[in-house]
């Protein structure tokens, strides 16, 4: 039986994921210029809990929507694996996952050196409460995270 001969019922809704191709491509042009931004707070992390929080806010949002481009596209492609399509939109967001996490290798390693006093204080503020849960994951992997220069070379 053919895709095309299988009742909608039984099939994947993607247009709840994106209701077209050029939904999904506005979202990727978002993430590809938002991640400039990411970068821009490299060296600010341990300078107050606002710039913290909203690089925080930054990369949720950023990585909520590259969650999204990435669903669409495997899932499109493995309605036809032989779509070149989809293929191809398959590996323009893994590249764009490359680039984010190579963009962001500064994180971990920034929160880290931030002394755990300090970072405990920051947590205090409303904004960062959400994360403390988050935080206390990196603090309790800080023997096996690398310098920023290697996380990044890593990525």
């Amino acid at each position: 039986m053919k895709r095309e001969e299988i009742s909608a019922q039984y099939k994947w809704r993607m247009e709840d994921i994106y209701a077209s191709v050029d939904a999904w491509e506005a979202d990727y042009l978002k993430v590809s210029e938002c991640i400039p931004e990411l970068k821009s707070f490299a060296g600010t992390l341990a300078d107050s809990a606002e710039n913290l929080c909203k690089m925080q806010e930054v990369y949720d949002n950023i990585n909520w929507i590259v969650e999204k481009l990435h669903v669409y596209a495997n899932q499109r492609l493995h309605e036809n694996t032989a779509d070149a399509f989809y293929q191809g939109l398959v590996g323009r967001v893994q590249v764009l996952e490359v680039q984010l996490m190579e963009a962001t290798a500064y994180i971990e390693p920034e929160i880290l050196a931030i002394p755990e006093e300090v970072l405990s204080e920051m947590l205090n503020d409303d904004c960062l409460s959400k994360y403390r849960t988050y935080f206390s994951r990196i603090l309790r992997q800080k023997e096996h995270v690398l310098s920023a220069e290697m996380e990044e070379v890593l990525a």
